[in-house]
């Protein structure tokens, strides 16, 4: 980058990695993007910026000391979206491993109710354990994660008066 000035926002920093990248790329071979991205990566870090994966609760495209940290009402939204997106879907979130962990997580393979009824199901996340190889102590991390969720999506429940206190 010499007899270049230096770049200054994301936009600037971004044309000089490409540039950089271009001057140094086989011109014979087709394109590598994932060494462009990785070009493009190290000059975002190397001038201060966070790379923040998609999906994750924080983006920002300023230096990483002046983003803002989301809070837990955003996040607990977010993740109520989730479950009620993967709640109401027709597809079987049992079938693959991964799909009955994000259920496990976010919707909760245990009945949650205080009451029980003829619409409780139980032993499902014995089931699931079973299906997909899940250990005692990957059960009791699917469980943990769950009680994390649920203590930030559901609201307080009021204490309920006694009668005749």
């Amino acid at each position: 980058m010499t007899g270049r000035p230096v770049p200054t926002g994301p936009r600037q920093i971004i044309a000089a990695a490409l540039d950089d990248w271009w001057l140094t790329a086989d011109p014979s071979r087709p394109p590598d993007t994932t060494t462009a991205a990785d070009q493009v990566e190290m000059y975002l870090l190397s001038s201060g910026y966070q790379i923040t994966p998609p999906g994750a609760a924080t983006v920002t495209t300023t230096p990483a000391g002046d983003q803002q940290q989301p809070d837990a009402k955003t996040l607990a939204a977010a993740l109520d979206g989730l479950h009620t997106l993967i709640a109401t879907s027709s597809r079987d979130w049992g079938t693959y491993r991964v799909d009955a962990w994000l259920w496990a997580v976010l919707c909760g393979w245990d009945c949650e109710q205080a009451e029980h009824d003829d619409t409780c199901t139980h032993g499902a996340m014995e089931e699931m354990a079973d299906r997909h190889g899940w250990d005692a102590a990957t059960v009791a991390k699917a469980r943990r994660y769950r009680a994390a969720v649920r203590a930030l999506t559901e609201p307080a429940v009021p204490a309920t008066p006694v009668k005749g206190a």
